[in-house]
C-alpha cells in the first residue's frame, strides 16, 4: 500500500463530484438518508471538524474506488453554494481488492467529530421526543441497540452506523428515562445498581416482548420493593449491587466487596430473574459460561 501525502483543502464543486462519482469500493455499505439527514443538522449548527475523504487505485482492476466520504460528499453536492468546508484528502494505491477492502476497513464513520458520544448526541438531536432525555442514557440505548443487532461484534461496526440504531429504537430511551427516574442523568443512588451497559442490553430485551411489564420488573428491581426477600427481582437486584463489571476473573475488588463479573454474565442473569418472575418462580440465578443464552420469555 503507497500513496500520496495527505492534504486538507476547502470542498470544491470538482472534489465533491469527484467523490460523489467515484466507483465505490465492493461492500461498500448503501447510502443512507437518516445519516445525511443529521449531517445536515451537524453542518447547520457549525459542529463539523475536517473530514476524511479516501481514494485507492487499484491496479488488478485498474480502478479507482471510493472508501471514505460518500456521506459527506454527497451532502455538499446538494448545496449551491458549497459552504466553507475541509477536506482531508487521502488517495493511495494498491495491489488487490483485497488490499482496497482492508484500507476500507480502517476508516469509522465518526463525521470528524471528537467522541463516539459525540455521533450518538448528534443523532440524538434530530429526534425532538429525545430533548430531555440526558446523555447518559442516549448512549446506553445506541449501545445496547447495538448489542441487539450486531452482538459483541458491535465494537467493530462503525460509530455513526450504530447510533444511526437509535432512529428505530428512540421509544426504548424515553421508557428507559422514565423506570431509571428524573436524575437518571447523573449518579442516581436508587437506580446505580442498573447503569451497567448488559444491564440496560437486558433491560431492552424484555422491554421488547413486554414493555409495561418489563417496567414493572425493573422499577422492582430498582426499589427491592417485592415483600418477598427471595423473589426474583430482590435476588437480581443483590446480584446487581454486588457485582462490579471487569474481564471475567470472577474475584473480588480489593477493598470494595464488589465481585468482578463478566458483562455475559450479568446479561444472563438477568434474563433468568426476568424468565423466573414471568413464571412465577424462584431462581439462584446460576449461570454456566458455555450455555447459550436464554430467551426471553413473555
Amino acid at each position: 500500500m503507497s500513496g500520496e501525502k495527505p492534504r486538507t483543502m476547502l470542498a470544491t464543486k470538482a472534489l465533491v463530484k469527484e467523490f460523489v462519482e467515484m466507483e465505490p469500493v465492493p461492500y461498500d455499505r448503501p447510502l443512507s438518508e437518516r445519516r445525511l439527514q443529521v449531517y445536515r443538522h451537524v453542518l447547520s449548527r457549525g459542529e463539523f471538524r475536517p473530514v476524511t475523504w479516501a481514494s485507492v487505485h487499484c491496479h488488478e482492476t485498474n480502478c479507482v474506488y471510493r472508501v471514505n466520504g460518500k456521506h459527506t460528499a454527497t451532502m455538499l453536492s446538494t448545496m449551491n453554494p458549497i459552504p466553507e468546508f475541509y477536506v482531508t484528502v487521502e488517495r493511495y494505491v494498491c495491489d488487490s481488492l483485497q488490499d482496497a477492502a482492508n484500507l476500507y476497513n480502517t476508516f469509522d464513520s465518526k463525521m470528524a467529530t471528537r467522541t463516539t458520544n459525540d455521533i450518538n448526541w448528534a443523532f440524538a438531536a434530530t429526534i425532538p421526543e429525545l430533548k430531555d432525555v440526558p446523555k447518559r442514557l442516549i448512549n446506553h440505548t445506541v449501545a445496547a441497540a447495538s448489542y441487539k443487532k450486531w452482538g459483541d461484534k458491535g465494537k467493530d461496526v462503525p460509530a455513526a452506523e450504530r447510533a444511526e440504531e437509535l432512529m428505530d429504537v428512540y421509544p426504548f430511551a424515553l421508557w428507559l428515562h422514565g423506570v431509571l427516574g428524573a436524575g437518571s442523568g447523573g449518579a442516581n443512588v436508587t437506580s446505580k445498581h442498573l447503569f451497567k451497559q448488559p444491564v440496560v442490553n437486558a433491560m431492552m430485551a424484555t422491554y421488547d416482548r413486554l414493555p409495561q411489564k418489563s417496567k414493572e420488573f425493573w422499577e422492582a428491581v430498582k426499589t427491592e420493593s417485592d415483600p418477598d426477600r427471595d423473589s426474583p427481582t430482590r435476588t437480581l437486584a443483590r446480584y446487581l449491587i454486588r457485582a462490579s463489571l471487569a474481564g471475567g476473573s470472577g474475584t473480588h475488588s480489593r477493598g470494595s466487596g464488589k465481585k468482578l463479573v463478566d458483562p455475559r454474565e450479568v446479561y444472563v442473569k438477568c434474563l433468568h430473574a426476568w424468565n423466573a418472575w414471568r413464571r412465577g418462580e424462584r431462581t439462584s440465578l446460576n449461570y454456566h459460561a458455555n450455555a447459550p443464552i436464554p430467551d426471553v420469555v413473555r
